[in-house]
């Protein structure tokens, strides 16, 4: 992808969360609509939905996938995790969803705050 017209702070965030989302931004791409719902619904277990659920509304957001999928801001998890009826914690976010994406040895700190049985 041709990035010269980016300037190096640009080149920098590209694809990634510079901070948390405002509320509006939240409202505008992370909202789940009924499509999203019936999508999010064909995938196993709570971790695999909320997990495609953030790269679906990360991905709307940023315009691209997140390299590292756990470097995700807690706002993000709140809300989508509310959509879906899913407690966070229950999920343990981190660990099971990384593991399914092959990166289980890297979990962001805000990511393990949110699993509150890890052990």
């Amino acid at each position: 992808m041709p990035v010269s017209f980016l300037s190096n702070k640009q080149c920098e965030n590209y694809g990634h969360y510079t901070g948390a989302p405002s509320p509006h931004d939240l409202a505008r791409y992370f909202h789940l609509d009924d499509p999203d719902h019936a999508l999010i619904a064909q995938k196993r277990g709570k971790h695999n939905r909320l997990g495609f659920a953030v790269q679906l509304g990360t991905v709307r957001y940023l315009g691209t996938f997140l390299e590292d999928p756990l470097a995700v801001p807690v706002s993000v998890l709140q809300s989508l995790a509310r959509q879906l009826r899913i407690e966070v914690g229950a999920v343990c976010w981190p660990t099971v969803w990384a593991s399914n994406v092959g990166s289980i040895g890297r979990k962001s700190a805000a990511s393990m705050a949110m699993c509150s049985d890890a052990k």
